[in-house]
């Protein structure tokens, strides 16, 4: 994602540290059994809602074009000038 955002945000700005690090704990530890305490499963929420804010902030700098062709029940997703996905749905 902060390919895609460029250079401004990229120096000091929001990243996907925080959510990296958040989902790598959580999936790595007792988060994924269920068999954490309460205060352990807050944290995890915690850091998850961090993590995910600042995804969501660099989200909005993301140029995003989505196109739907219903005869052909494709979608095209372009981002930016660098990236096109097409989904065909069969």
């Amino acid at each position: 994602m902060e390919f895609l955002v460029g250079k401004n945000l990229r120096n000091g700005g929001p990243n996907t540290d925080n959510l990296e690090e958040a989902m790598a704990l959580l999936q790595h530890h007792d988060g994924v059994s269920g068999t954490e305490k309460q205060h352990v499963a807050n944290d995890y929420a915690e850091r998850l809602a961090v993590g995910s804010a600042e995804v969501s902030l660099i989200a909005e700098h993301i140029p995003m074009k989505l196109f739907v062709c219903k005869r052909t029940d494709s979608w095209l997703l372009q981002v930016g000038n660098s990236l096109s996905v097409t989904v065909h749905d069969n």
